[in-house]
């Protein structure tokens, strides 16, 4: 398992909570982690990716990759593309983990959906300017006659 790195940040609540730890019993850090679980996705997450490695755990972090690089229906729900928080899964998953094949994984995950978006982008990009170019061509040539 991956040894757990001090908070830098807030070091003496850490340092309070760090010598209280060791006076729980296994139950109430069961209770703990089972509250924490409960608390957020973000722990579910994390919690999942750091003790159950399957594809699934895996899969999970792609469809969150895919949300913010690609989303489906970007016009609806004011969807927003964000490289950030697709980064930030994938950041997510390196510290809930030592799975380097996975981490790799993700990271080819990122790129393909990246460029296929663009290239879905593109294509659109391109059709429009095809069509301007067409209006442009068929204009009547009224600046001739002036």
């Amino acid at each position: 398992m991956k040894k757990v790195k001090l908070l830098k940040k807030n070091t003496n609540q850490w340092l309070d909570i760090r010598k209280t730890l060791p006076k729980c019993s296994e139950r109430d850090l069961l209770v703990l982690i089972a509250d924490l679980y409960a608390l957020s996705k973000q722990n579910k997450d994390f919690l999942e990716a750091r003790f159950i490695k399957n594809e699934e755990v895996l899969a999970r972090y792609k469809s969150i990759i895919k949300k913010y690089i690609a989303p489906s229906e970007p016009w609806k729900n004011n969807q927003q593309i964000s490289l950030k928080d697709a980064k930030k899964a994938i950041s997510d998953y390196k510290k809930a983990t030592n799975d380097k094949i996975g981490l790799i994984d993700l990271m080819v995950c990122y790129v393909e959906i990246w460029d296929r978006f663009f290239m879905r982008i593109w294509g659109y990009v391109r059709a429009v300017l095809l069509q301007l170019r067409i209006c442009f061509q068929q204009r009547p040539k009224t600046h001739e006659n002036l």
